[in-house]
């Protein structure tokens, strides 16, 4: 039994080893971040025991697809998430409502793409700043307020928002589609 406990726990870190190599990648120079999973609060989030490093995407496609955009209450107050309450982020480094992000950075960084052609708003936001833009592979990412969307690959519950501040780049957005840089809401 002892065998079978130390193996799992071989498996656990080899795991927990090629989900930080998948993310190192986001300090390229075709890229922008750097390699640490810094919240900007405290120390880095840490991953469920065998969650995906992609949780919202799968292994062939680290992209997420949202059909549908609301509020969900966070540790920082009322943020923009999916259908699933997975949370939604920007960043400073996209200009002129084009992403900046591919490449490894896109590994950790997966773009909100729209699922089918009507994405859905819920009541407490403005339809009208629900947006799309083209990804250089075709797809449609989706914005908000001009802000192309995106998730935290480490973010693994409804509500998560340890992208937060991180690399003094990556924020959620508040129910007007602003940036949220504060540590509460």
């Amino acid at each position: 039994m002892g065998e079978q406990t130390t193996k799992g726990g071989l498996a656990a870190a080899s795991a927990a080893l090629a989900a930080a190599a998948a993310l190192a990648g986001c300090g390229d120079s075709d890229s922008y971040g750097d390699d640490s999973a810094s919240s900007g609060y405290g120390e880095p989030s840490t991953a469920t025991e065998g969650a995906s490093p992609t949780a919202t995407g799968d292994a062939d496609d680290p992209h997420g697809t949202a059909d549908e955009i609301g509020l969900f209450h966070t540790e920082l107050g009322k943020v923009i998430a999916d259908d699933d309450d997975r949370t939604l982020y920007m960043s400073t480094e996209d200009s002129d409502g084009a992403s900046a992000c591919y490449g490894e950075c896109a590994e950790g960084w997966p773009p909100v793409l729209a699922e089918g052609d009507d994405v859905e708003v819920d009541d407490d936001l403005d339809p009208a700043l629900l947006g799309t833009i083209e990804r250089d592979d075709g797809s449609a990412q989706l914005t908000f307020n001009g802000h192309p969307l995106y998730y935290w690959a480490e973010d693994i519950a409804p509500g998560d928002v340890g992208g937060q501040g991180d690399n003094d780049s990556w924020y959620v957005l508040d129910d007007a589609g602003n940036p949220v840089t504060g540590a509460s809401g």
